[in-house]
């Protein structure tokens, strides 16, 4: 909604004030909303209810030379009232759950082609049932309206998880069926090579191990810790719209890394074969140098800024003003350091 939504008197003569001769106000309005039509009378006369493809092709004048305009994103200088963040949540709830459901549907394809399994029609309807109950204009014209735990935000929090329980069902539940073998997917159209990550149980036996493929081609894997949980994680090549299978062997495959830790004193260096970057534990962990070797040795880290090219600041006003990460001295610990990736915690 607009300042022009009622198309006021005052309104259309300012807008004549400022030599605007076919001057168009605008809202968005419900489809059967009780509430409209926006024109009640109080308008000003004459005024026509168009689209905006007519106004532009037959209301305005077209026999003038119009400067053109190449609109871009940072012309947009609007925003809501209750705040952006909370539509980004409901965004990201979504986006997840979007791209779960259509990669469950896809496993889902896969296990019914290839082993014969039924497909779970019931259990998606559902799933997208739920999800497509978060499009409902209230959710996110007017997400904190509602009753504490029971607002829209929070009633698209519950769709979602619903979408992304069943997903996950699907997708997680089938790829772990056979003990010892791990079965990755790609639901993607064309072949893939990239880094995988598996959650391990808490009384996962293995602290080194390494992945088979059926050719006998050995994979390293890597165990990492992020926190209390454990993740497997390595590389591996899968077909366009396919899997692959890999048993679990306890023996570990030894690679000697490309990528280089070295700390002196306050400065820690990681580098490899792309990248050279260097952290500063005086200050904060901050990142002081970030070189691209491909790109000519591009170096990304501004030296003369005023600021850090990494780290947190804010004003926190009831606990002594504005903080920063970068006065305060870090410790950089080495998580996990595998044959081609470094995982470091400041």
């Amino acid at each position: 909604e607009t300042i022009a939504s009622g198309n006021a008197p005052e309104y259309i003569q300012a807008a004549f004030d400022y030599g605007l001769k076919t001057p168009i106000g605008m809202c968005l309005q419900d489809a059967g909303w009780e509430w409209g039509p926006w024109l009640k009378g109080k308008q000003y006369k004459p005024s026509i209810y168009t689209t905006w493809r007519n106004y532009f092709e037959n209301v305005v004048n077209t026999s003038t030379t119009i400067p053109e305009w190449k609109f871009n994103q940072e012309d947009v200088l609007v925003s809501l009232v209750w705040g952006s963040q909370i539509l980004q949540h409901l965004a990201q709830n979504v986006r997840i759950a979007e791209n779960n459901i259509v990669q469950a549907e896809k496993v889902a394809v896969m296990n019914a082609i290839v082993d014969g399994k039924a497909y779970p029609s019931a259990k998606i309807d559902d799933a997208w049932q739920q999800l497509l109950l978060a499009q409902h204009h209230d959710s996110w014209i007017v997400p904190y309206n509602g009753n504490p735990g029971d607002n829209w935000a929070d009633k698209v929090k519950n769709w979602t998880g619903v979408t992304n329980s069943v997903s996950n069902a699907i997708i997680e539940g089938e790829a772990s069926t056979t003990p010892g073998y791990v079965k990755v997917y790609n639901t993607s159209g064309y072949d893939r090579t990239d880094y995988v990550k598996i959650p391990l149980a808490e009384n996962f036996a293995f602290s080194k191990l390494s992945l088979q493929e059926e050719n006998k081609q050995t994979h390293a894997a890597d165990i990492i810790t992020e926190g209390r949980k454990k993740f497997l994680r390595f590389r591996v090549s899968v077909p366009a719209f396919g899997f692959k299978v890999l048993k679990i062997d306890s023996k570990a495959v030894t690679k000697k890394s490309g990528l280089e830790f070295k700390q002196n004193k306050n400065i820690v260096k990681i580098e490899g074969a792309l990248y050279t970057i260097v952290f500063d534990t005086n200050k904060g962990g901050a990142i002081t140098s970030l070189i691209a070797k491909k790109l000519n040795n591009k170096e990304f880290v501004d030296k003369n800024a005023d600021g850090q090219f990494s780290g947190l600041r804010g004003n926190f006003y009831n606990d002594g003003g504005l903080q920063t990460t970068f006065d305060k001295p870090a410790q950089i610990t080495v998580k996990a350091h595998g044959e081609d990736f470094i995982q470091v915690e400041v």
